[in-house]
């Protein structure tokens, strides 16, 4: 029994041997057999690239011009596409910057939602906030550095301990604040930003420890943070601490902060926020006079700093689509015709056993060959096309600094390139297979297209012409939109006004009085100087002066409730103020030089506020009073004129209720102010005796901001001017295409159609016939095109709506003039070949292939 069970034991073996070098050998033969088919494959694509390559530079010209037309679509896709990647989509250069939110207040019932924060109230959403692993206030300001040879003016923030590990980033060199030096005495400490370092100290490696003269005391630089670092934006180049105790910034009533936070893990928005309203509720309580009323609002970080801008860029992103549309559609055309003249080429090598797919795969191998010249043309377009887009859109781009060609937009050309060859080549192809093959084999045999060509044609130019019109119809809205804000009257006269800004410092100029005999003795020198007309100052001009609002009462009516005060627009200036800006007094006087300290306290009112505060009467001669003293007395003005209303708060928004006061009367210090002068010449070339007669008073104070009232209003607009410019390019490129495709199209329905213009000649068919048959296919065509256009345009525009002023998305002006714009283009682009036809030989065209 043993033996007989070794002996099947070693039977099982045996097979179970043979039946594994059976399967290996299967395996070996299907690994093979793969390999080959491998090698086939890659060989027969190597074959089809090679006679791409042949047949496209066989023809150079056809090349050339889908190349271009390809370049141009896919570089203004690629260039908008890094613009709106790193500005939209790209996570903030901040540890999980998706934890990082910002914080505002809110008065909903006045339509603030996201309002700037008392000091008092960030103070105890830092204590009492169970959400947050850190919470950080801060605040702008100004900051002259003296020392050099000529002082400079530096944008700072004021940013508490632990702030940049609240961000999560470290400094290049040396360290960030200290737990203690947001304390008095313990605060004479800077961080320059990295660009600050090497532009003022060169990159000096020894930098940590030296000192600069800050408003007029020094201060120990301890940190240089690394390069790309920029927060809020790469305008503040310099960080100091923010003082710990609140009641240093000012009173509960005043909101001018801004803070920032981040989420505890796992924390969400809406968990934060419930957290932070049950604060704001509670707050309300406490402090009913300043807090009733008051909410809080938190918006993700990234959302902040772009949100403004998302609606420009996802709009110039869908009109630069709609150019790589009418690209696509201009090459298809080309390729269609080319189709055509490869007929019998397709039916010889269908003839000789080639199959549909085998014809396919080749054609649409020569479409992305032209695909991926052409993206190569359009990463060169857009690498040379991106800094002069970010300059071209002013200060209104944020994150504008971090906009680059990166791997992101890299991908996004590749992919961009496949996907126009695929959708160009795929039509011309599918069509290619479509012929009749013995038409196309026979001897001698006219070629001549199909029907169902001409109508794909015909279909790819009624595209290009709505999309066009699309594009021009968007461009016209923002041109007219702009034409409407530059003619708007800001209310003011901004002709020969230089501006400019200056800010005394504190440790010099300690009291109001002091600060008051400055600007007086200032603005006496300006005005001694032989070009200036008049000089004049303001705590901001317009058209950003709508900043600062104050809550005030009318003598003579009840209090109103704590939730319910009044409040208006609070504009200190100077006696000359109305003169020098030419802003008419309605009725009553403006302020002239007995308005002091001293004088009766007096306040001219704008016409807006006169219209929601005192409707149907005379506001002159009554009083009303501020909250602006630390005490808590009250100090009366009198009504004494009304100003007529200026745009203060932009050109596109409507006026605002103000009040103006004289700056001597003062009851708090306010030493930085704009200041302005209306010149008798060119005000830029004022500008060094106005920087000379400001260093004769005091050698280290920096006049900065200095610039023209024109220039100031022009780019209040830069985000409308970035919009209608790329726009009004973008359609120009979209109308120079569909020009382009419309000519190809007709001029090649010319070409197909001489037999039978010759035959129709013969019979006696006359010049005016001829035009008339070419004009009637090729405006038919376009008329479809407008009309789709229209359609299109009445949908999309509506998208445009926030950024029009004076007009709607449904301008009549707009929506007649471009359909007839690009009628007429179209008009001219078909007049060449129709011309063409007329001077057919009927001899020769009876004998044309």
């Amino acid at each position: 029994e043993d033996t007989e069970n070794t002996e099947k034991n070693r039977r099982v073996q045996s097979t179970s041997s043979e039946q594994c070098k059976a399967v290996t050998l299967t395996n070996r033969r299907l690994t093979a057999e793969t390999l080959r088919t491998q090698r086939k494959n890659m060989g027969t694509l190597w074959q089809d690239i090679k006679y791409g390559t042949r047949m496209l530079t066989r023809k150079p010209s056809f090349t050339i011009v889908a190349v271009l037309t390809l370049g141009l679509g896919i570089g203004a896709n690629t260039a908008i596409f890094s613009v709106v990647n790193s500005v939209l989509f790209q996570p903030l250069p901040y540890q999980n910057p998706e934890q990082l939110v910002k914080l505002y207040e809110n008065k909903l019932d006045k339509g603030w939602t996201t309002f700037s924060v008392s000091p008092q109230n960030a103070h105890d959403w830092r204590e009492q906030n169970k959400v947050f692993d850190a919470l950080a206030p801060y605040s702008f300001q100004a900051a002259n550095l003296t020392g050099g040879e000529t002082p400079l003016r530096v944008d700072t923030l004021l940013v508490p301990p632990g702030f940049f590990q609240l961000l999560g980033v470290t400094p290049l060199k040396g360290r960030t604040f200290q737990e203690d030096e947001d304390l008095p005495g313990q605060d004479n400490v800077v961080m320059l930003s990295y660009r600050f370092w090497q532009r003022t100290f060169g990159g000096e490696e020894n930098i940590l420890g030296e000192s600069l003269i800050m408003n007029g005391a020094p201060v120990t630089i301890v940190g240089v943070m690394p390069p790309g670092f920029a927060y809020p934006d790469s305008d503040y180049e310099l960080w100091r601490p923010y003082p710990r105790d609140p009641d240093e910034m000012g009173r509960r009533g005043q909101h001018f902060l801004h803070v920032v936070a981040r989420l505890k893990p796992g924390m969400s928005l809406e968990q934060a926020q419930t957290d932070m309203d049950t604060i704001a509720t509670r707050l309300a309580a406490e402090y009913p006079v300043t807090n009733t009323g008051w909410g809080v609002t938190l918006e993700p970080l990234h959302e902040s700093a772009v949100s403004g801008a998302r609606p420009t860029l996802l709009v110039l992103w869908g009109a630069v689509g709609f150019v790589a549309l009418i690209a696509c559609a201009n090459v298809a055309n080309l390729l269609l015709a080319r189709a055509t003249a490869r007929e019998k080429e397709v039916a010889i090598r269908s003839a000789l056993g080639a199959g549909h797919a085998r014809i396919v795969r080749q054609l649409l191998t020569e479409s992305t060959l032209l695909a991926v010249l052409g993206g190569t043309l359009g990463l060169l377009i857009a690498y040379w096309g991106i800094q002069p887009l970010v300059a071209m859109s002013g200060d209104s781009l944020p994150r504008a600094e971090e906009v680059a060609l990166d791997a992101s937009a890299l991908g996004f050309t590749l992919g961009l390139a496949l996907l126009t060859g695929l959708l160009f080549g795929l039509l011309p192809a599918w069509q290619s297979i479509r012929g009749d093959l013995n038409n196309s084999l026979r001897e001698g045999g006219r070629r001549s297209s199909s029907t169902g060509n001409h109508q794909l044609r015909g279909v790819l130019v009624v595209s290009e012409v709505a999309l066009a019109l699309v594009l021009l119809v968007g461009a016209g809205l923002m041109i007219r939109s702009r034409s409407s804000l530059i003619q708007t009257d800001p209310g003011f006269d901004p002709s020969d006004l230089l501006t400019f800004r200056v800010s005394l410092p504190g440790n010099d100029y300690e009291s109001q009085e002091q600060v008051t005999s400055f600007y007086e003795q200032l603005l006496e020198n300006l005005k001694a100087l032989p070009e200036a007309e008049s000089a004049g100052m303001i705590i901001r001009l317009p058209p950003s002066g709508g900043w600062w609002i104050n809550v005030f009462a009318i003598e003579g009516r009840p209090p109103a409730d704590p939730g319910n005060r009044t409040n208006t627009r609070y504009r200190p200036v100077s006696p000359d103020y109305f003169r020098m800006m030419r802003i008419p007094i309605a009725e009553g006087r403006g302020f002239t030089e007995f308005d002091r300290a001293d004088a009766s306290r007096v306040t001219v009112v704008s016409q807006a506020m006169v219209k929601k505060f005192w409707p149907g009467e005379n506001p002159i001669g009554q009083r009303l009073h501020f909250f602006d003293n630390p005490d808590g007395e009250h100090t009366w003005y009198t009504v004494v004129g009304i100003a007529r209303d200026i745009l203060d708060n932009g050109l596109a928004e409507e006026p605002l209720p103000a009040a103006y006061l004289p700056y001597a009367q003062l009851t708090f210090t306010l030493r930085t102010m704009d200041l302005a002068m209306r010149t008798h010449t060119a005000p830029m070339n004022v500008a060094g005796a106005v920087r000379r007669k400001v260093q004769e008073l005091d050698k280290n104070l920096p006049v900065f901001d200095i610039t023209t009232m024109e220039q100031t209003l022009a780019d209040s607009l830069a985000r409308r001017r970035f919009s209608m410019l790329l726009l009004a390019l973008f359609a120009g490129v979209a109308l120079l295409l569909a020009t382009v495709g419309i000519y190809g199209v007709i001029n090649y329905s010319v070409s197909q159609r001489t037999h039978e213009i010759g035959i129709r000649m013969a019979l006696g068919a006359q010049t005016g016939d001829v035009l008339k048959m070419i004009f009637q296919q090729a405006m038919t065509l376009i008329g479809i095109g407008i009309a789709l256009g229209l359609g299109a345009a009445f949908a999309l525009t509506r998208f445009l709506e926030s950024q029009l002023f004076g007009i709607t998305a449904r301008d009549p002006v707009t929506l007649i003039a471009v359909p007839l714009l690009l009628a007429f283009v179209a008009f001219l682009a078909c007049y060449v070949p129709a011309r063409r036809a007329t001077k057919v030989d009927p001899m020769v065209a009876l004998r044309y292939e």
